[in-house]
């Protein structure tokens, strides 16, 4: 399998992530995407010019993959591509940390999870799951109340609370959005946890479906998408603040020191967004990796096309 065998370490990994959340793709309009998608479709049946290079096939199958979806075809709109991650994300994390108002958060939420539930349904592939639409408005609802609450209800415990305990606050927003995520990510994969997902070998054959493997897929990708990349987004931020920037400000006084501490603020959220997230997103593999000794019984003892034992089953479903 191309993904498993050539993002097998960090590195490779992080490359492309970072070219896949490239924002400069959601300037790529529908005539650019066409030529790239011919582009593609030269290449894979060998009648690329050989003056195409390689760098302009590499561009083109980014401008793909962020924008055409692989089952329908359809170009999606730029809002909901993966090049879409960083601005949205920083945006959201800058706003939703400078603000303290009950229904700034609240807005804040709302608009994240409304996103977050677009950029599902628009990116939904999994052919053997039809999207259901009742477990997407379920998943939508019950996640945006569960960040509304957390965001709203635990701020206001702590804003009462024992001044030692105040500085948890900045943790509200992380734990809000990790709860909504695992909420909403749950309820939209929760037939790959029931019936399993398909797994395929290191030639991207696909060779059974696994109960346990849409069980340990399901926990990897609820690890990133719930808890890492968040952390990134919203945890990482104001203890750096806190803790690194704001310390060094303390030579400056009155404007000086505001008129820093914003851009500052702002600078220290991008570079948490836009650098750690895919490093932390690089940590875990694109497709989860399983000893096919500790698949069920019909997973085990399978040979490849040369009679070897195949010992690594990868998922199919990518984490990212």
């Amino acid at each position: 399998m191309a993904d498993a065998t050539t993002m097998d370490t960090f590195f490779s990994r992080a490359r492309h992530l970072v070219g896949a959340w490239d924002p400069s793709l959601l300037l790529v309009q529908r005539p650019a995407v066409e030529r790239a998608r011919w582009v593609v479709s030269q290449a894979a049946t060998g009648q690329l010019a050989p003056r195409t290079a390689a760098r302009e096939l590499e561009r083109a199958e980014r401008i793909v993959t962020d924008a055409v979806h692989p089952v329908t075809g359809d170009i999606l709109p730029s809002f909901v591509r993966r090049s879409s991650t960083v601005p949205v994300n920083a945006v959201f994390a800058a706003a939703m940390l400078s603000t303290s108002s009950v229904s700034g958060t609240a807005f804040l939420h709302i608009y994240y999870q409304t996103y977050a539930s677009l950029v599902r349904y628009a990116n939904h592939a999994d052919e053997r799951h039809p999207l259901n639409p009742a477990r997407l408005w379920a998943g939508y609802g019950l996640a945006t109340g569960a960040a509304v609450a957390i965001g709203v209800g635990t701020n206001r415990l702590l804003r009462d609370a024992a001044p030692r305990l105040r500085p948890l606050r900045m943790a509200v927003p992380h734990l809000a959005v990790a709860c909504a995520g695992a909420v909403g990510l749950y309820l939209h994969n929760a037939p790959d946890a029931a019936d399993g997902i398909e797994l395929v070998d290191a030639r991207g054959e696909v060779r059974g479906v696994s109960v346990a493997a849409g069980r340990s897929t399901l926990a990897h990708a609820l690890a990133l998408h719930a808890v890492a990349l968040p952390a990134c987004q919203l945890l990482l931020p104001p203890l750096l603040m806190r803790y690194g920037v704001t310390p060094s400000l303390a030579g400056f006084k009155g404007l000086t020191r505001l008129s820093l501490a914003f851009p500052l603020a702002l600078a220290t959220t991008f570079a948490c967004v836009a650098g750690l997230a895919p490093l932390a997103a690089a940590a875990f593999p694109r497709h989860v990796a399983f000893d096919a000794a500790s698949l069920e019984p019909e997973l085990r003892g399978l040979r490849d096309e040369r009679g070897e034992p195949i010992a690594v089953l990868y998922s199919r479903k990518a984490l990212y």
